[in-house]
């Protein structure tokens, strides 16, 4: 009956997956992609697995004390072991545990509650005030914040809550927090400064796309010889209401292409190239792209021009690794392909590029521009077919003349 449970059993324990992971990331910067990607973990876990490799896979245990823990178990130590101040003994503390743990016969909650109770005789890392949110939304179409603070400010928090939302008596507990905290919110928010008319993280943002090819001046050339300003395809009272972007028939964003002498993209492009991919471009990563970086996808030492044509959205640890010198490969590089301009990740080893996948982008401008230039693409088709089978029944109907 548990003959698989077993077996997952016995290779969930001890050090040895430490020791592979260790390999693994020594060669390898996106480590957790690549172990996620390959050996079905999450990505959660597989950060997991890599941070705690740095206190494990080293680890010769002399004792045989982690024999048989489970890797869970070890990892939760880990993770203690990271949030002890340097002046602790820190290989005191891994001895503790371990043995707590007895080989797997302590539970991952029993070892956990142990934590607890003798942090209180550690000193810890300090560690300062901090807020985090959740990259994208759960099955329920919520998003998640984590919020961690000294003790006292966190009471003067929970108090501000329950006093804002105290009137919603019929509701949970933690309704009444949330509405608090909504009500909390909504006396804080400034309305959008005059000054930087494109900041704007939450305003609507239209996307259009245009038969003709953007020439570079402000204009665009239809196909049938009219020059029309970027004005006259988007009446300029849409900004009023949020942001436009104009896409021609080749996926370059018109309304933008001015900017390209800058050394650094302007706000206004950065706010077009957010609309334009949503996320970071690097594959399952959901940094959001108001919040990342513009990067060079070629670097600006090679003749890289700040326009949408060269900069894309990445996170600053994404931006970080990359590779700007694509005859040094090393992490890999992210451009943009040169068929349909979506931004594109190249593996460091020469294998196939890589698209972010998450269903979102689909709604991106990049994506309805694509989606839309493809219906298009069929319509043609399918035109094009129609009048062929036209011709060919003219052609059956006119009478064959009669060589004398």
């Amino acid at each position: 009956m548990t003959t698989i449970l077993n077996a997952a059993k016995a290779v969930n324990t001890g050090l040895a997956i430490f020791k592979e992971v260790a390999a693994i990331a020594a060669d390898r910067c996106d480590a957790a992609t690549f172990i996620s990607e390959s050996f079905y973990y999450s990505k959660t876990d597989a950060n997991k697995l890599v941070t705690a490799s740095k206190n494990w896979a080293a680890y010769t245990d002399p004792d045989h004390l982690a024999f048989d823990v489970p890797v869970p178990v070890l990892i939760l130590i880990s993770h203690a072991m990271n949030l002890l101040h340097p002046d602790e003994d820190v290989e005191a503390f891994r001895t503790e545990m371990l043995i707590f743990a007895d080989h797997g016969n302590t539970s991952w909650e029993d070892v956990r509650a142990h934590i607890k109770k003798i942090a209180g005789a550690k000193q810890a890392r300090k560690v300062s005030n901090s807020v985090t949110f959740s990259k994208t939304t759960d099955i329920t179409g919520m998003q998640h914040a984590h919020v961690r603070l000294d003790p006292e400010l966190m009471a003067t928090f929970r108090v501000t809550l329950k006093n804002l939302g105290e009137k919603w008596t019929e509701l949970p507990q933690s309704y009444r927090y949330a509405e608090g905290l909504r009500k909390l919110l909504l006396q804080g928010v400034d309305k959008q400064k005059e000054d930087d008319p494109w900041d704007r993280t939450m305003t609507p943002a239209f996307m259009i796309t245009v038969d003709g090819d953007y020439i570079g001046d402000g204009k665009f050339a239809t196909t049938d010889g009219t020059l029309l300003g970027k004005e006259d395809l988007a009446d300029i009272k849409l900004a009023d209401y949020g942001l436009v972007s104009i896409y021609d028939r080749n996926g370059n964003i018109g309304c933008h292409y001015l900017l390209e002498n800058q050394r650094l993209a302007s706000k206004q492009l950065l706010s077009a190239i957010a609309c334009d991919q949503i996320f970071c471009s690097h594959p399952g990563c959901y940094n959001l792209a108001v919040y990342s970086q513009g990067h060079h996808s070629k670097a600006h030492k090679h003749g890289g021009k700040a326009n949408s044509d060269t900069i894309i959205p990445l996170c600053r640890n994404h931006n970080l690794q990359n590779d700007d010198d694509p005859d040094k490969p090393k992490n890999g590089r992210h451009v943009r392909d040169p068929k349909t301009k979506e931004a594109i990740f190249l593996p460091p080893d020469g294998g196939p590029p890589k698209r972010h996948k998450n269903h979102c982008r689909e709604y991106s401008g990049r994506g309805l521009h694509l989606r839309q230039r493809a219906n298009l693409k069929r319509r043609t088709k399918a035109e094009n077919l129609a009048r062929q089978k036209i011709r060919q029944k003219i052609h059956r109907r006119r009478p064959k003349r009669r060589l004398l």
